[in-house]
Protein backbone atom coordinates (compact mmCIF):
# COMPACT_ATOMS: atom_id res chain seq x y z
CA UNK A 1 0.00 0.00 0.00
CA UNK A 2 1.33 3.65 -0.77
CA UNK A 3 1.04 5.93 1.98
CA UNK A 4 -0.02 8.96 0.84
CA UNK A 5 -2.60 9.66 -2.55
CA UNK A 6 -1.92 13.56 -3.63
CA UNK A 7 -5.93 14.32 -5.21
CA UNK A 8 -6.47 17.25 -7.23
CA UNK A 9 -9.98 18.03 -8.65
CA UNK A 10 -10.58 20.00 -11.29
CA UNK A 11 -13.11 21.45 -14.01
CA UNK A 12 -11.12 22.74 -16.83
CA UNK A 13 -8.26 25.41 -15.30
CA UNK A 14 -5.96 23.87 -17.68
CA UNK A 15 -3.03 26.91 -16.91
CA UNK A 16 -3.78 25.82 -12.88
CA UNK A 17 -3.26 22.10 -13.17
CA UNK A 18 -0.37 22.30 -15.03
CA UNK A 19 1.23 24.08 -12.60
CA UNK A 20 0.19 22.52 -9.63
CA UNK A 21 0.66 18.84 -11.36
CA UNK A 22 3.97 20.26 -12.41
CA UNK A 23 5.40 21.48 -9.04
CA UNK A 24 4.37 17.88 -7.78
CA UNK A 25 6.32 16.12 -10.31
CA UNK A 26 9.45 18.09 -9.39
CA UNK A 27 10.58 17.31 -5.97
CA UNK A 28 13.36 16.13 -4.85
CA UNK A 29 14.65 12.72 -2.59
CA UNK A 30 11.13 10.91 -2.62
CA UNK A 31 10.35 7.57 -3.02
CA UNK A 32 8.03 6.97 -6.10
CA UNK A 33 6.57 3.96 -4.56
CA UNK A 34 5.48 5.62 -1.25
CA UNK A 35 2.97 7.63 -3.01
CA UNK A 36 0.38 8.47 -5.98
CA UNK A 37 -1.24 11.04 -7.47
CA UNK A 38 -4.94 10.76 -8.49
CA UNK A 39 -6.47 13.45 -10.84
CA UNK A 40 -10.17 13.90 -11.23
CA UNK A 41 -11.05 15.90 -14.50
CA UNK A 42 -14.89 17.17 -14.92
CA UNK A 43 -14.05 19.47 -17.80
CA UNK A 44 -15.93 19.34 -20.63
CA UNK A 45 -13.23 19.28 -22.95
CA UNK A 46 -10.00 17.23 -23.20
CA UNK A 47 -7.32 19.68 -23.32
CA UNK A 48 -6.27 18.48 -19.17
CA UNK A 49 -6.81 14.61 -20.92
CA UNK A 50 -3.72 15.37 -23.45
CA UNK A 51 -1.43 17.24 -21.33
CA UNK A 52 -1.55 14.54 -18.02
CA UNK A 53 -1.59 11.42 -20.59
CA UNK A 54 2.08 13.42 -21.57
CA UNK A 55 3.12 13.75 -18.49
CA UNK A 56 2.26 10.45 -17.25
CA UNK A 57 4.71 8.79 -20.13
CA UNK A 58 7.52 11.81 -19.01
CA UNK A 59 7.62 10.90 -15.75
CA UNK A 60 8.37 8.39 -12.67
CA UNK A 61 5.64 9.62 -11.14
CA UNK A 62 2.31 7.00 -10.62
CA UNK A 63 -0.49 9.16 -12.36
CA UNK A 64 -3.71 8.26 -12.06
CA UNK A 65 -5.95 9.83 -14.23
CA UNK A 66 -9.73 9.95 -14.17
CA UNK A 67 -12.47 11.78 -16.50
CA UNK A 68 -15.73 12.41 -15.99
CA UNK A 69 -17.55 14.84 -17.74
CA UNK A 70 -21.26 15.99 -17.12
CA UNK A 71 -23.28 18.96 -16.35
CA UNK A 72 -22.17 21.07 -13.48
CA UNK A 73 -19.65 20.74 -10.72
CA UNK A 74 -19.70 19.83 -7.77
CA UNK A 75 -16.71 19.49 -5.89
CA UNK A 76 -17.21 16.84 -3.44
CA UNK A 77 -18.61 14.39 -5.62
CA UNK A 78 -15.45 14.93 -7.36
CA UNK A 79 -13.21 14.65 -4.65
CA UNK A 80 -15.27 11.49 -3.55
CA UNK A 81 -14.62 9.64 -7.03
CA UNK A 82 -10.90 10.51 -7.02
CA UNK A 83 -10.66 9.15 -3.19
CA UNK A 84 -12.56 5.86 -4.35
CA UNK A 85 -9.67 5.89 -6.83
CA UNK A 86 -6.88 6.53 -4.00
CA UNK A 87 -4.54 3.30 -2.53
CA UNK A 88 -2.86 5.57 -0.21
CA UNK A 89 -3.11 5.08 3.68
CA UNK A 90 -3.44 9.09 3.51
CA UNK A 91 -5.68 10.96 1.10
CA UNK A 92 -3.73 14.72 0.75
CA UNK A 93 -6.23 16.71 -1.37
CA UNK A 94 -4.86 19.65 -2.95
CA UNK A 95 -6.69 22.61 -4.83
CA UNK A 96 -5.63 22.84 -8.34
CA UNK A 97 -4.60 27.04 -7.58
CA UNK A 98 -1.69 25.63 -5.27
CA UNK A 99 1.54 25.31 -6.23
CA UNK A 100 4.14 23.04 -3.28
CA UNK A 101 7.74 23.54 -2.80
CA UNK A 102 10.39 20.84 -4.01
CA UNK A 103 10.09 19.20 -0.68
CA UNK A 104 6.46 19.42 -0.30
CA UNK A 105 6.44 14.88 -0.86
CA UNK A 106 9.40 14.61 1.40
CA UNK A 107 8.24 16.63 4.13
CA UNK A 108 4.94 14.82 4.01
CA UNK A 109 6.11 11.33 3.96
CA UNK A 110 8.04 12.28 6.61
CA UNK A 111 5.33 13.30 9.06
CA UNK A 112 3.01 10.52 7.88
CA UNK A 113 5.96 8.23 8.77
CA UNK A 114 6.15 9.28 12.45
CA UNK A 115 2.39 9.35 12.95
CA UNK A 116 1.48 6.00 14.69
CA UNK A 117 -2.70 6.20 14.73
CA UNK A 118 -5.15 6.21 12.25
CA UNK A 119 -7.28 9.17 13.53
CA UNK A 120 -5.23 12.02 12.10
CA UNK A 121 -6.22 15.12 9.85
CA UNK A 122 -3.32 16.90 8.67
CA UNK A 123 -3.98 20.99 8.30
CA UNK A 124 -1.38 22.36 6.09
CA UNK A 125 -0.33 25.87 5.67
CA UNK A 126 -1.34 27.93 2.95
CA UNK A 127 0.91 31.39 1.76
CA UNK A 128 -0.80 34.05 -0.11
CA UNK A 129 -4.23 32.27 1.02
CA UNK A 130 -6.50 35.62 0.69
CA UNK A 131 -3.92 37.56 -1.99
CA UNK A 132 -6.32 38.95 -4.49
CA UNK A 133 -5.65 38.34 -8.05
CA UNK A 134 -4.07 41.61 -9.58
CA UNK A 135 -2.75 43.26 -6.63
CA UNK A 136 0.73 43.90 -6.10
CA UNK A 137 1.65 41.59 -3.77
CA UNK A 138 0.23 39.09 -5.98
CA UNK A 139 2.74 39.41 -8.88
CA UNK A 140 5.47 37.72 -6.72
CA UNK A 141 3.20 34.95 -6.47
CA UNK A 142 3.10 34.37 -10.17
CA UNK A 143 6.99 34.83 -10.40
CA UNK A 144 7.12 31.38 -8.56
CA UNK A 145 8.04 28.34 -10.79
CA UNK A 146 7.41 24.30 -10.25
CA UNK A 147 10.54 23.17 -8.49
CA UNK A 148 11.15 26.28 -6.03
CA UNK A 149 12.86 25.49 -3.01
CA UNK A 150 11.36 27.54 -0.91
CA UNK A 151 8.58 30.69 -0.36
CA UNK A 152 10.66 33.14 0.97
CA UNK A 153 7.82 35.15 3.01
CA UNK A 154 8.77 38.44 4.51
CA UNK A 155 5.31 40.41 4.41
CA UNK A 156 2.36 39.41 6.43
CA UNK A 157 0.72 40.00 3.02
CA UNK A 158 1.21 36.33 2.41
CA UNK A 159 0.41 34.73 5.64
CA UNK A 160 -2.02 31.83 6.04
CA UNK A 161 -5.55 33.68 7.50
CA UNK A 162 -5.44 30.63 9.87
CA UNK A 163 -1.84 31.32 10.65
CA UNK A 164 -2.46 31.55 14.78
CA UNK A 165 -3.31 27.42 15.06
CA UNK A 166 0.23 26.68 13.50
CA UNK A 167 1.97 28.68 16.49
CA UNK A 168 -0.70 27.01 19.08
CA UNK A 169 1.90 25.38 21.76
CA UNK A 170 -0.74 25.86 24.39
CA UNK A 171 -4.04 24.08 22.21
CA UNK A 172 -6.22 27.50 22.78
CA UNK A 173 -8.21 26.54 19.53
CA UNK A 174 -10.26 23.46 21.04
CA UNK A 175 -12.36 23.97 17.84
CA UNK A 176 -10.01 24.05 15.42
CA UNK A 177 -12.46 22.06 13.47
CA UNK A 178 -13.46 25.00 11.98
CA UNK A 179 -10.08 25.96 10.38
CA UNK A 180 -10.10 22.20 8.77
CA UNK A 181 -10.35 23.75 5.35
CA UNK A 182 -9.69 21.34 2.16
CA UNK A 183 -7.80 23.17 0.01
CA UNK A 184 -4.62 21.72 1.28
CA UNK A 185 -5.26 18.81 3.77
CA UNK A 186 -4.31 15.55 4.87
CA UNK A 187 -7.24 12.42 6.04
CA UNK A 188 -6.80 8.89 7.04
CA UNK A 189 -8.47 7.11 4.15
CA UNK A 190 -9.83 4.79 6.49
CA UNK A 191 -11.61 7.83 8.70
CA UNK A 192 -12.42 9.36 5.40
CA UNK A 193 -14.10 5.98 4.39
CA UNK A 194 -15.66 5.46 7.48
CA UNK A 195 -17.46 8.97 7.33
CA UNK A 196 -18.32 8.66 3.91
CA UNK A 197 -15.92 11.40 2.75
CA UNK A 198 -17.34 14.70 1.56
CA UNK A 199 -21.18 15.46 1.49
CA UNK A 200 -22.09 15.27 -2.33
CA UNK A 201 -25.39 17.72 -0.78
CA UNK A 202 -23.88 20.70 -0.84
CA UNK A 203 -23.76 23.18 -3.73
CA UNK A 204 -21.97 26.01 -4.79
CA UNK A 205 -18.64 26.88 -2.80
CA UNK A 206 -18.02 26.62 0.69
CA UNK A 207 -18.60 24.19 3.87
CA UNK A 208 -18.45 20.93 2.78
CA UNK A 209 -14.96 20.70 4.03
CA UNK A 210 -15.97 22.28 7.17
CA UNK A 211 -18.73 19.71 7.35
CA UNK A 212 -16.46 16.74 7.09
CA UNK A 213 -13.69 18.10 9.63
CA UNK A 214 -17.20 18.43 11.94
CA UNK A 215 -17.80 14.91 11.68
CA UNK A 216 -14.30 14.29 12.01
CA UNK A 217 -13.89 16.15 15.37
CA UNK A 218 -17.24 14.55 16.73
CA UNK A 219 -14.82 11.38 15.86
CA UNK A 220 -12.22 11.48 17.90
CA UNK A 221 -9.76 12.89 15.11
CA UNK A 222 -6.76 14.43 16.23
CA UNK A 223 -6.18 17.81 14.29
CA UNK A 224 -2.60 18.42 13.48
CA UNK A 225 -1.37 22.21 11.82
CA UNK A 226 1.66 21.62 10.22
CA UNK A 227 3.19 24.86 9.12
CA UNK A 228 6.37 23.10 7.10
CA UNK A 229 4.19 21.28 5.17
CA UNK A 230 2.74 23.96 2.74
CA UNK A 231 1.53 25.14 -0.80
CA UNK A 232 1.54 28.79 -1.98
CA UNK A 233 -1.84 29.94 -3.41
CA UNK A 234 -1.77 31.23 -7.29
CA UNK A 235 -4.54 33.88 -7.20
CA UNK A 236 -7.05 34.03 -10.05
CA UNK A 237 -9.92 36.22 -10.85
CA UNK A 238 -13.27 34.62 -8.31
CA UNK A 239 -16.51 35.99 -7.88
CA UNK A 240 -16.06 37.27 -4.36
CA UNK A 241 -20.34 37.93 -3.87
CA UNK A 242 -20.88 34.83 -5.01
CA UNK A 243 -18.92 32.86 -3.02
CA UNK A 244 -19.75 34.22 0.02
CA UNK A 245 -23.74 33.91 -0.22
CA UNK A 246 -23.33 30.46 -1.23
CA UNK A 247 -21.36 29.83 1.66
CA UNK A 248 -23.93 31.62 3.78
CA UNK A 249 -26.50 29.04 2.44
CA UNK A 250 -23.84 26.10 3.04
CA UNK A 251 -23.04 27.20 6.60
CA UNK A 252 -27.17 26.92 7.42
CA UNK A 253 -27.54 23.96 5.86
CA UNK A 254 -24.55 21.77 7.89
CA UNK A 255 -26.29 22.98 10.52
CA UNK A 256 -29.60 21.82 9.65
CA UNK A 257 -27.51 18.32 9.53
CA UNK A 258 -26.70 18.45 13.25
CA UNK A 259 -28.62 21.20 15.30
CA UNK A 260 -26.36 21.45 17.90
CA UNK A 261 -24.54 24.61 19.36
CA UNK A 262 -21.54 24.12 17.85
CA UNK A 263 -22.70 24.43 14.13
CA UNK A 264 -25.61 26.82 15.13
CA UNK A 265 -23.08 29.05 16.26
CA UNK A 266 -21.18 28.27 12.85
CA UNK A 267 -23.56 29.85 11.25
CA UNK A 268 -22.96 33.22 12.59
CA UNK A 269 -19.25 33.39 12.77
CA UNK A 270 -16.14 31.57 11.47
CA UNK A 271 -12.75 31.70 11.66
CA UNK A 272 -10.56 33.43 13.99
CA UNK A 273 -13.89 35.08 15.64
CA UNK A 274 -15.70 31.43 16.38
CA UNK A 275 -13.29 30.62 19.12
CA UNK A 276 -14.04 33.77 21.02
CA UNK A 277 -17.26 33.25 21.03
CA UNK A 278 -17.29 29.64 21.64
CA UNK A 279 -15.17 30.22 25.21
CA UNK A 280 -17.58 32.89 25.98
CA UNK A 281 -20.80 30.28 25.20
CA UNK A 282 -19.13 27.64 27.00
CA UNK A 283 -18.74 29.46 30.64
CA UNK A 284 -21.86 31.73 30.37
CA UNK A 285 -24.21 30.97 33.01
CA UNK A 286 -28.15 32.33 33.50
CA UNK A 287 -28.27 32.40 37.00
CA UNK A 288 -26.23 35.91 37.80
CA UNK A 289 -28.16 37.50 34.95
CA UNK A 290 -31.55 37.04 36.79
CA UNK A 291 -33.18 38.01 39.69
CA UNK A 292 -33.91 35.95 42.68
CA UNK A 293 -37.63 35.19 41.58
CA UNK A 294 -40.04 34.76 44.44
CA UNK A 295 -42.46 31.84 44.93
CA UNK A 296 -45.37 34.12 44.04
CA UNK A 297 -43.83 34.87 40.62
CA UNK A 298 -43.25 31.14 40.02
CA UNK A 299 -46.97 30.59 40.72
CA UNK A 300 -48.02 32.82 38.00
CA UNK A 301 -45.78 30.99 35.63
CA UNK A 302 -46.91 28.01 36.35
CA UNK A 303 -50.39 29.65 36.50
CA UNK A 304 -49.43 30.04 32.62
CA UNK A 305 -48.71 27.05 31.42
CA UNK A 306 -50.55 24.59 33.49
CA UNK A 307 -53.15 24.48 30.50
CA UNK A 308 -50.39 23.98 27.68
CA UNK A 309 -49.29 20.65 26.12
CA UNK A 310 -45.82 21.78 25.14
CA UNK A 311 -43.89 24.49 26.57
CA UNK A 312 -40.38 25.79 26.81
CA UNK A 313 -38.16 27.75 29.43
CA UNK A 314 -35.54 29.63 27.85
CA UNK A 315 -32.91 31.95 29.81
CA UNK A 316 -33.22 30.11 33.47
CA UNK A 317 -30.52 27.71 34.72
CA UNK A 318 -31.25 27.90 38.38
CA UNK A 319 -32.10 24.74 40.03
CA UNK A 320 -34.09 26.14 43.29
CA UNK A 321 -36.06 27.82 40.68
CA UNK A 322 -36.34 25.18 37.86
CA UNK A 323 -37.35 22.78 41.12
CA UNK A 324 -40.35 24.37 41.23
CA UNK A 325 -41.75 25.01 37.35
CA UNK A 326 -43.52 22.72 35.45
CA UNK A 327 -41.81 23.32 32.40
CA UNK A 328 -41.76 20.12 30.17
CA UNK A 329 -38.83 21.59 27.61
CA UNK A 330 -35.81 23.43 28.46
CA UNK A 331 -33.01 25.21 26.31
CA UNK A 332 -29.55 25.88 27.94
CA UNK A 333 -26.14 27.01 25.62
CA UNK A 334 -23.56 24.77 27.14
CA UNK A 335 -23.49 21.59 28.70
CA UNK A 336 -22.67 23.37 31.99
CA UNK A 337 -26.11 24.40 32.21
CA UNK A 338 -27.39 20.96 31.25
CA UNK A 339 -25.63 19.35 34.09
CA UNK A 340 -26.65 22.02 37.18
CA UNK A 341 -30.66 21.51 35.92
CA UNK A 342 -30.15 18.08 35.17
CA UNK A 343 -31.34 16.65 38.50
CA UNK A 344 -34.52 19.61 39.15
CA UNK A 345 -36.06 18.46 35.62
CA UNK A 346 -37.98 15.49 36.52
CA UNK A 347 -39.28 14.11 32.97
CA UNK A 348 -38.51 17.31 31.37
CA UNK A 349 -36.56 17.31 28.43
CA UNK A 350 -33.48 18.96 27.85
CA UNK A 351 -31.78 20.84 24.44
CA UNK A 352 -28.74 22.35 24.30
CA UNK A 353 -28.72 25.58 21.55
CA UNK A 354 -28.53 29.26 21.34
CA UNK A 355 -31.90 29.32 20.35
CA UNK A 356 -31.37 31.00 16.89
CA UNK A 357 -31.91 28.11 15.00
CA UNK A 358 -33.55 24.99 16.76
CA UNK A 359 -34.85 21.60 15.05
CA UNK A 360 -38.46 22.35 16.09
CA UNK A 361 -41.09 22.70 13.67
CA UNK A 362 -43.60 25.59 13.45
CA UNK A 363 -46.12 26.15 16.05
CA UNK A 364 -44.29 23.06 17.86
CA UNK A 365 -44.82 25.06 21.25
CA UNK A 366 -48.30 26.50 23.18
CA UNK A 367 -45.80 28.52 24.66
CA UNK A 368 -42.47 29.79 25.61
CA UNK A 369 -41.57 32.25 27.79
CA UNK A 370 -37.89 33.78 27.35
CA UNK A 371 -36.20 34.67 31.11
CA UNK A 372 -34.87 38.39 32.28
CA UNK A 373 -31.22 37.03 31.36
CA UNK A 374 -31.51 36.88 27.52
CA UNK A 375 -32.28 40.76 27.51
CA UNK A 376 -27.89 40.74 27.72
CA UNK A 377 -27.31 39.19 24.75
CA UNK A 378 -25.53 41.23 22.02
CA UNK A 379 -28.85 42.94 20.44
CA UNK A 380 -28.26 41.17 16.94
CA UNK A 381 -28.53 37.69 18.61
CA UNK A 382 -31.46 38.67 20.46
CA UNK A 383 -33.58 39.69 17.44
CA UNK A 384 -32.38 36.14 15.54
CA UNK A 385 -33.82 34.44 19.36
CA UNK A 386 -36.96 36.19 19.37
CA UNK A 387 -37.83 35.24 15.64
CA UNK A 388 -37.04 32.02 16.41
CA UNK A 389 -39.61 31.49 19.37
CA UNK A 390 -41.98 33.32 17.31
CA UNK A 391 -41.92 30.69 14.79
CA UNK A 392 -42.02 27.28 17.35
CA UNK A 393 -44.49 28.51 19.68
CA UNK A 394 -48.28 29.89 19.13
CA UNK A 395 -47.11 32.12 22.28
CA UNK A 396 -44.23 33.84 23.30
CA UNK A 397 -43.62 35.53 26.64
CA UNK A 398 -40.91 38.30 27.74
CA UNK A 399 -40.23 38.10 31.70
CA UNK A 400 -39.44 41.68 31.95
CA UNK A 401 -38.10 42.78 35.32
CA UNK A 402 -37.20 45.95 35.32
CA UNK A 403 -36.00 47.14 38.41
CA UNK A 404 -33.47 44.50 38.29
CA UNK A 405 -31.89 45.82 34.97
CA UNK A 406 -30.06 48.93 37.12
CA UNK A 407 -28.29 46.33 39.65
CA UNK A 408 -27.65 44.48 36.22
CA UNK A 409 -26.20 47.05 34.43
CA UNK A 410 -24.36 49.06 36.80
CA UNK A 411 -22.44 46.03 37.95
CA UNK A 412 -21.10 46.25 34.38
CA UNK A 413 -22.58 43.11 31.99
CA UNK A 414 -23.80 45.73 30.11
CA UNK A 415 -20.78 46.14 28.60
CA UNK A 416 -19.81 42.30 28.62
CA UNK A 417 -22.96 41.54 26.75
CA UNK A 418 -25.03 43.70 24.85
CA UNK A 419 -27.43 45.96 25.86
CA UNK A 420 -31.62 45.41 27.08
CA UNK A 421 -32.92 47.45 23.86
CA UNK A 422 -35.41 44.81 23.06
CA UNK A 423 -37.14 45.74 19.71
CA UNK A 424 -40.99 44.56 20.51
CA UNK A 425 -42.22 44.94 17.22
CA UNK A 426 -41.84 41.45 16.44
CA UNK A 427 -45.16 39.57 16.46
CA UNK A 428 -46.72 37.58 19.00
CA UNK A 429 -43.79 38.77 22.02
CA UNK A 430 -45.64 39.21 24.88
CA UNK A 431 -44.10 41.28 28.15
CA UNK A 432 -45.04 40.11 31.31
CA UNK A 433 -43.65 42.83 33.69
CA UNK A 434 -42.30 41.49 36.88
CA UNK A 435 -41.55 43.53 40.57
CA UNK A 436 -38.09 42.67 41.88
Amino acid sequence: MKIASIIIPVYNRHEQLERCLNSLIEQKEIMYEDFEIVIHDMSDNFINQEFVSHKKLSSACSITYIHNSKSGFNISNCRNIAANHAEGKYLTFIDVDLIVPNNFIESLLKRLNTISQENICLIHYIYGFNTLFGSEQADKLFQLEPGFEKFNCNSNDYLDIRDVIFSDQENKYSEIWVFGWSGLITYSKKYFVKLNGFDESFEGWGSEDTDLSYRMFKDDVVFIPTKEIYGVHIPHIQNISNKNESNFINRKALHKKFFDVRTELYMLTTGLFYQNYWNMIESITFDGLNPLYTDSFIKSINSMISEEKETLCIGLDSPSAISKLSFNHYLVMNSKMSERIYYSIGDAHIYESLGISTKFSDDYFDIVILFDSIRFFPKSMLALILQECSRISKKVIRVNTKTFDSYVFNSGVKNLLGNNEIDNSINGIEVYENEY
